[in-house]
């Protein structure tokens, strides 16, 4: 296995940052109980749908010539 070439920039992809998002919010869910009644109860297979729909979509490249 190896990592993709400039993965230190992959939390600039959509399919990452959802991802990231959805694990915040997995996270609180515990410690927030009025979270959990603003959620929908399938929350996290729409979050799922939502990064893989995110993934396919073609986005920004990311590569080394767009450095900081």
């Amino acid at each position: 296995m190896a990592l993709v070439p400039e993965w230190r920039r992959a939390w600039r992809y959509w399919s990452v940052r959802l991802a990231a998002a959805t694990a915040m919010v997995a996270l609180a869910e515990p410690l927030l109980p009025q979270l959990s009644a603003l959620l929908p109860p399938r929350w996290y297979a729409l979050a799922a749908l939502a990064i893989g729909v995110a993934r396919i979509i073609k986005q920004e490249v990311v590569d080394a010539a767009d450095a900081d």
